[in-house]
């Protein structure tokens, strides 16, 4: 007889519109950023919960390492979440964009939800980290772009007011 496995399973479902609100801010700016706005500028969701970055963030919150390689004769955190990588599975409705997230793990039922829910948690983490980095990422180079458009400012009004005193008598082509 096989062993039992336990499955649990988390739906996630999208909130607001096709776009997040940072792809929606960055597309109503006067200037065009580098990195693209929508589902391919970030990090998805899915992504994150089929990363191996999630799944040794769960081994080590819950400390799987000697559950996971109990017979291996060499441990450590990334052969432990390779190990749990079967046991993640992620599928998307592409037509309403619910997210189905589900962990599948022998013998303890207990074990099996707290690895989904670590999970999840930790998911919700790296999806933080992520935007706020991108954020400040997006923040920079506006800044950037906002100091080199207010040089060209200053050079243009000392171009414009030494015409208008007479200085200059044609205006220079400035890029």
């Amino acid at each position: 007889m096989a062993p039992r496995v336990y499955k649990v399973e988390v739906t996630l479902m999208p909130l607001g519109g096709k776009e997040d609100r940072l792809s929606s801010i960055i597309s109503s700016l006067p200037v065009s950023l580098p990195i693209g706005g929508g589902r391919s500028a970030g990090i998805t969701v899915e992504a994150v919960l089929k990363s191996r970055t999630l799944r040794e963030r769960v081994v080590e919150k819950l400390g799987l390492v000697d559950i996971l390689l109990k017979d291996a004769k060499v441990k450590s955190v990334h052969k432990a979440a390779e190990a749990l990588k079967n046991s993640f599975s992620v599928s998307t409705d592409r037509k309403t964009g619910v997210l189905t997230f589900s962990v599948e793990f022998p013998k303890d039922p207990e074990l099996a939800y707290k690895i989904a829910i670590t999970a999840i948690d930790e998911a919700q983490k790296i999806l933080n980290e992520k935007s706020f980095s991108l954020a400040k990422k997006y923040r920079l180079y506006v800044e950037k772009q906002f100091d080199m458009m207010k040089k060209k400012y200053q050079e243009l009004e000392k171009i414009y007011k030494d015409f208008v005193d007479g200085r200059i008598k044609r205006v220079p082509f400035v890029i």
